[in-house]
C-alpha cells in the first residue's frame, strides 16, 4: 500500500471529496485535491505540500497519476471487501427459508379500512356469455377485468364459468423458495408461466399509517435492512415481514420478469403479481419495487445484475 493509499484510508471512503460538485472525477489531479473544500482531505493536502515540489509541472504530472493509480487501487480493494462481505453474510443464512406465519389473504390490524366504498357502489355485472369459450378470460371483452375489478360470482352472468376470479380461486403456479448467490432468499417457478399470468397474490398484515409508523420506527431502531412494506395507499400498506406467503421472497430486479399491479375485490383493493412476459421452468420470479426510500434507512445497493441496474433499489 502506497503512502497515499494509507492516507486515503485514513481520510475518505469515496471519491466525492475531490472533485466538483460531488462528481466521481476518473482521474485525481493535484489541482482537484488542492482546491477541495472537505476536510477528509486536510492529510492528503497537508502530505502533498509537505513532501513535494508542487511547484515542478513534472512532479505535479507524476503526483497525479500516482494519486489516479492509488484511489483506483483502493475502490478495487474496497470492491472486493464488499464482495467477501456479502459471501461470508450468504455462508452465514440457514439453509432453512426464513419461517413465517402463512396466510392466504391480508390480516386486517388495528384500525385500518379494509374497503374503499361498499360492494354496492363499486361492483356493476359484465355482459359476458357463459356460452361463449373463455367468458371474462383475458382475451375476452369483460369489462370488469379492463377497470381490474374481479367479477362476483354471485352476480357475474357466467357464474361458475367465469374467468375473472383469480384472487378468489388462488391457482398459483408452483412455487419454492432458494438460496441466491447474493441476494439472500429468492423465489422460482417449478411451471412454465405464460405472459399475463397471475402469479400469486402479495398479502401480509394490513397495517394503517399508524401502525405502519410504529413498525418503521422499530427497524430504523433495530437496523434492519429486511422489511416487506407494500403501499396500498397512504392510509393502507401490506406488511409481509411476520406474516405472508411465498410472495415474500421476491426480490427486487431493475430488469424485472413480473409487475405488481392493484385489483378491486368486492371493493377491497389487493395486490396481484403477474408475469410480464413468458417465463421458463427454474427461473426467479423478480419485480421492481419502485418504493420511496424513507428517512432513517440507508439507501440499500441493488444486487438485481440487470444491464440497467440503478445501482440503489428506490428512489
Amino acid at each position: 500500500m502506497t503512502i497515499f493509499e494509507k492516507t486515503y484510508t485514513h481520510t475518505t471512503n469515496s471519491r466525492k471529496h475531490i472533485g466538483s460538485n460531488g462528481r466521481k472525477p476518473q482521474n485525481i489531479s493535484v489541482d482537484d485535491c488542492l482546491n477541495s473544500k472537505s476536510t477528509k482531505t486536510y492529510l492528503l493536502k497537508s502530505l502533498l505540500i509537505d513532501k513535494y515540489d508542487l511547484s515542478d509541472s513534472i512532479e505535479r504530472l507524476k503526483i497525479t497519476s500516482i494519486l489516479t493509480d492509488s484511489l483506483q487501487s483502493m475502490e478495487t480493494k474496497l470492491k472486493k471487501r464488499k464482495i467477501e462481505q456479502i459471501q461470508a453474510h450468504n455462508n452465514c443464512i440457514s439453509m432453512e427459508p426464513p419461517k413465517f406465519i402463512p396466510i392466504k389473504i391480508n390480516n386486517p390490524c388495528g384500525n385500518v379500512k379494509i374497503k374503499d366504498v361498499d360492494d354496492d357502489d363499486v361492483f356493476n355485472p359484465c355482459n359476458c356469455d357463459p356460452n361463449q369459450p373463455d367468458p371474462c378470460g383475458p382475451k375476452s371483452s369483460c369489462l370488469n377485468r379492463v377497470l381490474m375489478f374481479e367479477c362476483d360470482p354471485e352476480l357475474c352472468p357466467a357464474g361458475d364459468k367465469c374467468n375473472n376470479q383469480q384472487f378468489k380461486k388462488q391457482l398459483y403456479p408452483t412455487l419454492t423458495p432458494f438460496l441466491t448467490r447474493n441476494r439472500g432468499w429468492g423465489l422460482k417457478t417449478l411451471d412454465i408461466i405464460k405472459k399475463g399470468t397471475f402469479i400469486i397474490e402479495y398479502v401480509g398484515d394490513l397495517l394503517d399509517r399508524e401502525e405502519f409508523n410504529k413498525r418503521m420506527e422499530a427497524i430504523i431502531k433495530e437496523r434492519n435492512e429486511n422489511h416487506y412494506f407494500f403501499h396500498i395507499s397512504n392510509s393502507r400498506i401490506i406488511d409481509a415481514g411476520s406474516r405472508g406467503n411465498l410472495s415474500r421472497f421476491m426480490n427486487h430486479s431493475c430488469d424485472p420478469n413480473c409487475e405488481a399491479y392493484k385489483w378491486v375485490i368486492k371493493g377491497e383493493t389487493r395486490v396481484g403479481i403477474f408475469a410480464l412476459h413468458d417465463i421458463s421452468v427454474g427461473t426467479e420470479l423478480v419485480f421492481d419495487y419502485n418504493f420511496q426510500n424513507v428517512k432513517g434507512v440507508t439507501k440499500m445497493p441493488c444486487q438485481c445484475g440487470a444491464d440497467k441496474c440503478s445501482k440503489f433499489i428506490g428512489v
